[in-house]
């Protein structure tokens, strides 16, 4: 088995796939802002930001406006208003394509951390892209999405 400072001067074939199915998570997941919820994670990372706190009360709803609330996503909401502060709807997009990509590295290197071969950890991750597909909305599950594949990594 070629130790790692031969692996990085001279690729295989599998680390080119394994390479090519991250790549095709980010671009997979660079998909346009469509989740709805988005503005209103938006809105209450601005809230957290310009008052320093989590709200406690909804801020934002007509008609249930001052009622109590407990905002559990706020850290990824705070984490999206500076995204956007930094760089508008195009960072926000390729933040969510770093998540996506993350979530399937990790899903790689957990099968490869169980056994697996290169090739068929690349298979596997590669098996996962359809079903990413329909869930990486700027959304908190999404990080919770590459939470979750560093838990299964750990364990």
């Amino acid at each position: 088995m070629p130790n790692s400072k031969q692996t990085l001067q001279n690729p295989s074939k599998e680390v080119w796939i394994a390479i090519a199915v991250v790549l095709a998570a980010f671009w997979v997941c660079t998909s346009p802002l469509v989740s709805y919820d988005f503005w209103w994670h938006l809105a209450s990372g601005d809230w957290i930001a310009a008052h320093a706190s989590v709200p406690r009360v909804d801020p934002f709803s007509h008609t249930l406006g001052g009622t109590d609330w407990i905002d559990f996503e706020w850290l990824f909401q705070f984490l999206l208003h500076g995204v956007f502060q930094l760089g508008g709807f195009p960072l926000v997009v390729a933040f969510k394509g770093l998540l996506g990509a993350a979530a399937i590295g990790l899903v790689m290197i957990a099968c490869r951390a169980a056994g697996a071969p290169l090739g068929s950890a690349a298979l596997a991750a590669a098996v996962f892209l359809p079903l990413l597909r329909t869930r990486v909305f700027a959304r908190p599950d999404l990080m919770t999405l590459v939470l979750l594949t560093a838990f299964v990594f750990l364990i």
